[in-house]
């Protein structure tokens, strides 16, 4: 019995470290994204003169670093605020006729 509670628990544990793995790679793949995403959005903010105005208004969510878009990714990665973001960028290039 003892075998196999120690087997059962040894298992556990490589699934759990096999998913976490997974999750780590999904969730680097996803900033990706969300950093390069981004920083087209911020471009296009830039390009459309009647959008120029959002980056006066807050210059870190139009900024053109891939780097500081993908840290900030990681770091708020799975509360959310990730996807609150790319719509906020999304519907404000939408409120300015850039899309």
């Amino acid at each position: 019995m003892k075998r196999f509670v120690c087997l059962a628990f040894v298992a556990f544990l490589a699934a759990n470290a096999f998913a976490a793995t997974a999750f780590a790679a999904d969730r680097y793949e996803y900033c990706r994204w969300y950093a390069l995403t981004a920083v087209r959005q911020a471009a296009l903010a830039r390009e459309v003169r009647s959008c120029r105005h959002l980056i006066e208004d807050n210059p870190a969510r139009w900024q053109t670093s891939v780097n500081e878009h993908f840290q900030w990714c990681l770091s708020a990665f799975g509360s959310g605020g990730n996807a609150r973001e790319h719509d906020a960028r999304d519907a404000e290039l939408r409120a300015c006729g850039a899309i």
